[in-house]
């Protein structure tokens, strides 16, 4: 395995773990109505609405330094079209990233300047996965959203068109801690495996999650117009000393219907072609 594929392979347990921390914490309020108002808006977003702009942010600062950001501007017209502009940046390198997908055909700039295809998307290819979601699919996974209750949902907040949730370590679900605590497994055995260390350059152990934080801002016909999740855990590393590693996550959705993402043009096949 490649030293950029360990760190995307790094990035991708963390950005699981996110990914579970919110259902899991924000599920626990089903009952409660700003839950009940944030996963129609949701949904509907994510599998009515076919033309959007969205701006994906996401950071991790260990001690309070930034050491991982990626922001990305993803623009899907609807069709067949989507395009990414974006930046990821760690202590150790920067890159920028710019990929256009159109019908079967998805291609990205490389570092040389020069298009090049993308092989084997997969699921991704095309743009957005979930447009595709049959109602079944889309029943389940609310059906299992739902599933996922506990005590906090007496701790959720509707302000207008604002839904919000904060947690504190005692009210975290023990389903998110357990949730960290075996994605972090994995990271240090992976870590351990390849002789390499995670993204913030230590083994973690013993993760708590000290806080969460949560706001979507809903609006008109019933979309996610932003959705922010924060939340800081605190381990020891290898040599028993303390810290506390903070995520942020950050959607922002805009230009419902309006938006035109980059084309696969004559020069960029051609080029992409010739470069394959």
């Amino acid at each position: 395995m490649t030293k950029k594929n360990k760190f995307l392979l790094s990035i991708f347990g963390i950005s699981s773990a996110v990914l579970i921390l919110t259902i899991t914490a924000f599920a626990s309020i089903s009952t409660a109505s700003g839950y009940d108002k944030y996963k129609k808006a949701l949904i509907n977003t994510a599998s009515n609405k076919k033309n959007y702009t969205a701006n994906l942010n996401f950071r991790i600062l260990e001690d309070g330094k930034e050491i991982f950001s990626s922001l990305n501007e993803v623009k899907n017209d609807g069709s067949d079209s989507v395009s990414t502009i974006g930046n990821i940046k760690s202590e150790i390198s920067e890159k920028e990233i710019q990929t256009i997908s159109q019908g079967s055909k998805t291609v990205y700039l490389g570092d040389d300047g020069k298009w090049h295809f993308f092989k084997n998307m997969g699921f991704f290819e095309g743009g957005n996965p979930f447009a595709n979601l049959t109602p079944n699919q889309i029943k389940f996974i609310e059906l299992l959203s739902d599933t996922l209750t506990g005590d906090t949902k007496n701790y959720v907040v509707t302000n207008g068109n604002n839904v919000s949730l904060t947690l504190s370590e005692n009210q975290i679900p023990e389903l998110s801690q357990f949730g960290l605590s075996s994605f972090i497994e994995i990271e240090n055995k992976i870590a351990q495996t390849n002789n390499t260390l995670n993204i913030n350059n230590k083994i973690i152990i013993d993760p708590v999650i000290q806080s969460f934080k949560f706001s979507a801002t809903l609006g008109e016909n019933n979309v996610v117009k932003d959705t922010l999740v924060t939340f800081e855990f605190t381990y020891k590393d290898e040599n028993n000393l303390p810290h506390i590693s903070t995520i942020n996550s950050e959607i922002y959705f805009s230009n419902f219907g309006t938006t035109t993402p980059l084309k696969i043009d004559d020069d960029i096949l051609k080029d992409a072609t010739l470069n394959n």
